[in-house]
């Protein structure tokens, strides 16, 4: 079930890396982003599974997120930029390093 327990169990998680974590998913994020509200900072580079439904999914569930690494996030394209910045509006540090998808449109 991913990390479903974990968003389960602690409803205050604040900070989370999950870096090269290559199984992670769509559904494990939007498993983390109903569980855990408070969370504030996220790293999931090279978490090369994750799409822009993952971000849609942080958007919805983590008003407060203040920092996203998603370095080498390959899937991630620029409906994942228009949801991070429609729903995380407290989000100070955003790291896109080799997000090829990612364009200046």
């Amino acid at each position: 079930m991913c990390i479903g327990s974990l968003a389960k169990g602690c409803k205050e998680l604040r900070a989370l890396v999950l870096v090269n974590c290559r199984n992670i998913t769509d559904a494990c994020i939007a498993s983390l982003a109903e569980g855990c509200k408070e969370l504030r900072s996220l790293n999931l580079s090279e978490c090369r599974n994750i799409t822009d439904a993952s971000m849609a999914s942080l958007a919805e569930g983590c008003k407060e997120l203040r920092s996203l690494n998603l370095s080498n996030c390959m899937k991630i394209t620029d409906a994942a930029m228009a949801s991070l910045a429609e729903g995380c509006k407290e989000l100070r540090s955003l790291v896109l390093v080799h997000c090829w998808n990612i364009t200046d449109a």
